[in-house]
């Protein structure tokens, strides 16, 4: 339902005139980037997905007796079909940058920790000619954040 309102959200973004035309790039931040890689997977209309501090894997949740993060209610079938990063290799050949992606304590992801991951969900989203990119800033502030996301915007923006 989540991702629903994030889809009805890029339709009123693209229906009002001072936007036609634009691209529509989705930032979602905590449960708010599982719900942007939902939408952005069943419309390919969106350009491109930016996550913040999103949980990174499911598989995180259920292999630990212990978890800070909240609100990722559980979609059925969850894991016997996809993890949450997964989804980045359906929004291909579309950017997704993850930002920080959290593990089950709401901690930044290492690369050393997000490689025993994401090695399929890079692979599969290149094939594709995506790009998938996974961002360390764990101790970026407002301020880094903003600049990444503008950073990641602007090209797309262009032209």
């Amino acid at each position: 339902m989540r991702a629903y309102d994030v889809l009805r959200a890029a339709d009123y973004i693209r229906g009002r005139a001072d936007c036609a035309g634009r691209p529509v790039v989705l930032v979602g931040e905590g449960t708010g980037g599982l719900w942007c890689l939902l939408a952005a997977a069943f419309d390919e209309s969106i350009q491109s997905v930016i996550t913040v501090r999103t949980l990174l894997s499911y598989r995180m949740l259920v292999e630990n007796p212990y978890y800070e993060v909240r609100d990722y209610f559980w979609i059925p079938g969850a894991l016997e079909d996809f993890d949450i990063h997964e989804l980045s290799a359906l929004i291909a050949p579309r950017k997704v940058l993850w930002l920080s992606p959290a593990d089950h304590m709401a901690s930044p992801v290492t690369e050393s920790q997000a490689s025993e991951y994401i090695p399929w969900t890079v692979a599969v989203s290149g094939a594709l000619k995506g790009d998938v990119e996974f961002r360390e800033m764990p101790d970026a502030g407002l301020d880094e954040t903003c600049d990444a996301i503008l950073s990641a915007v602007l090209p797309l923006t262009e032209g």
